[in-house]
């Protein structure tokens, strides 16, 4: 098996060296990672040698980015917290219960009367209240979900 030729690292910082015209950068590698650094630089540093080495910039690995979530994982209090801020549910809560879009209306903050209604709907002080713990505040969300749902994509129905 051949000695791997790169290891990844952070560049962390830089040091101007003077006396010798030169710009010291400072890179990072994880502690379990260092043998394996180590190995591909032939070891500690000796003075009286040197070697150039190449630096390339990598593409961020996967685990640092975001993985977005199916809905079904999101807690009811996150499906809640999303769904107030999406204008088709400000629509459906002034159309399906206009009195009490009126009577919670916050001007010029629609999100923030959308979550008064749903916080009225599912009786807590709280959207965080939302959860196993209270279970009838989910069972009146999924029922609230559920009905957005469908007036989203029930057909319009025709006057005979």
């Amino acid at each position: 098996m051949s000695v791997p030729a790169a290891f990844r690292a952070c560049y962390s910082d830089w040091k101007l060296i003077r006396t010798r015209k030169c710009v010291q950068l400072i890179f990072e590698v994880p502690v379990e990672e260092a043998d394996a650094a180590y190995q591909v630089l032939g070891g500690m540093p000796n003075p009286a040698e040197s070697f150039w080495c190449a630096v390339a910039r990598l593409k961020p690995d996967a685990p640092e980015k975001k993985t977005k979530r199916e809905w079904h994982e999101l807690t009811p209090a996150q499906q809640a917290g999303i769904t107030c801020n999406e204008p088709a549910f400000e629509a459906f809560l002034r159309e399906q219960y206009p009195t009490l879009w009126i009577s919670c209306a916050q001007p010029n903050h629609s999100s923030e009367t959308s979550a008064s209604i749903v916080r009225h709907i599912c009786r807590v002080q709280s959207r965080s209240q939302i959860n196993p713990d209270n279970p009838e505040s989910v069972r009146l969300w999924d029922e609230l979900y559920d009905a957005y749902r469908f007036w989203q994509h029930a057909p319009e129905v025709e006057a005979i």
